[in-house]
């Protein structure tokens, strides 16, 4: 007779139970084997797909080391390229309904194809099938590099219920978004795939995946978007940071929807804003980010904001010293017309922004503007400075 116990596993800011029978031998690191094969290029897809399968035959119960163990089925996801499908597999042999059924077993089968070629056809009625099946085949379908069919599950209609047991939030899994950030199958996963998991409800919003979507441009937009809308929490701390201003600096540096500053400002609207953010759009820009200049003067931001201090001549020409110091002496004003941002010189001229205000070296935005060779920068301040010479 079986002795069955539970253990209770934290997934982030989930829980589930995971039976332990604790009667049945334990096979060590077979899931962990077949997947570490697979990646070493001793297992085909076809045959690492047998191999995990062979273990929810219920003639052949034993027990693994993931067995109530949330550290260990994290692990079992970083085995190699297959580890995540090998532990979506494992959660499946631990549910109550093991068995894979056939629509899924051929879905799986297919994608031994190339992208370029795969023309199996989904089955009608997503939604009828385990969602802890569907995280096999969603897991299956990313590591064998065909998101579009990993979308394609979760954009089905009706769109298929979230598994309670989720390695997209079971902390420390290489696909969860949460924890120390840099596992490659996190990172290699695109953009849009996340855009669709987050709006499914299938991944919870985390400061990771927030992060990974300001930091990669205008692609990251969107998502970062669907993430803000899912009520991210931006008051958690990331690698030592606030993710606010984390995301402030990113959006203000890389993004190109003003809409998604203003929103990030809005979350915590009493909290100093840093004066250097001026900087951050121009300093990247050579056109645009005017409405995100507008955003952060009106909230008081000074526009001549800079910071001149002495420099001794070593630091000033030691390579390893860099430029920081030099850059802290610019005003937005410097920045753009170094940059050749037209529209960007034209707003801060418009907002008051002081023409003869100089750098570290006494130059003025027209010298900087000369120098870098950006004419029509220089008669932009050129035309500002008339009116002012007949006051």
């Amino acid at each position: 007779m079986s002795i069955m116990s539970k253990a209770t596993l934290a997934i982030t800011k989930f829980t589930f139970e995971l039976p332990v029978d604790t009667s049945l031998p334990t096979s060590p690191g077979c899931f962990a084997t077949c997947a570490n094969e697979y990646h070493s290029g001793q297992l085909s897809y076809q045959q690492f797909l047998g191999a995990a399968l062979a273990h929810l035959d219920p003639a052949l119960p034993t027990r693994h080391p993931e067995d109530g163990s949330l550290a260990n089925l994290a692990r079992l996801s970083t085995c190699g390229s297959m580890g995540p499908v090998a532990a979506a597999i494992k959660l499946c042999l631990l549910s109550d309904k093991p068995i894979l059924s056939q629509d899924t077993i051929d879905l799986l089968y297919a994608m031994q194809l190339s992208a370029s070629s795969f023309g199996h056809r989904l089955t009608a009625n997503l939604a009828a099938l385990p969602s802890l099946h569907l995280q096999v085949a969603i897991l299956a379908a990313l590591c064998q590099e065909m998101p579009t069919l990993a979308v394609e599950i979760l954009s089905a209609n009706p769109p298929p219920t979230p598994p309670e047991q989720s390695l997209f939030n079971l902390q420390d899994s290489a696909v969860c978004p949460v924890g120390s950030f840099g596992r490659p199958a996190f990172i290699k996963f695109p953009v849009n795939f996340w855009i669709v998991a987050v709006k499914a409800g299938w991944v919870a919003p985390s400061p990771n995946l927030a992060y990974f979507a300001a930091s990669a441009g205008p692609p990251g937009g969107p998502l970062l978007r669907v993430l803000l809308d899912a009520h991210l929490d931006v008051t958690l701390v990331l690698d030592r940071v606030l993710l606010y201003d984390s995301l402030l600096y990113n959006v203000a540096e890389k993004q190109d929807d003003p809409s998604l500053l203003r929103d990030i400002l809005a979350r915590v609207p009493r909290k100093k804003i840093d004066p250097e953010l001026l900087m951050v759009v121009v300093s990247e820009r050579e056109d645009g980010g005017v409405e995100m200049l507008a955003m952060l003067l009106d909230h008081g931001l000074n526009i001549n904001y800079q910071k001149k201090e002495p420099v001794s001549l070593r630091d000033q020409y030691d390579p390893w010293a860099g430029d920081a110091w030099y850059r802290r002496s610019l005003t937005p004003l410097h920045m753009a017309a170094k940059k050749g941002n037209k529209s960007a010189v034209s707003f801060l001229i418009s907002r008051g922004a002081k023409l003869n205000e100089t750098e570290f070296y006494g130059d003025t935005a027209r010298d900087l503007a000369l120098r870098a060779g950006h004419h029509e920068v220089v008669e932009i301040l050129d035309q500002a400075a008339k009116p002012r010479d007949h006051k």
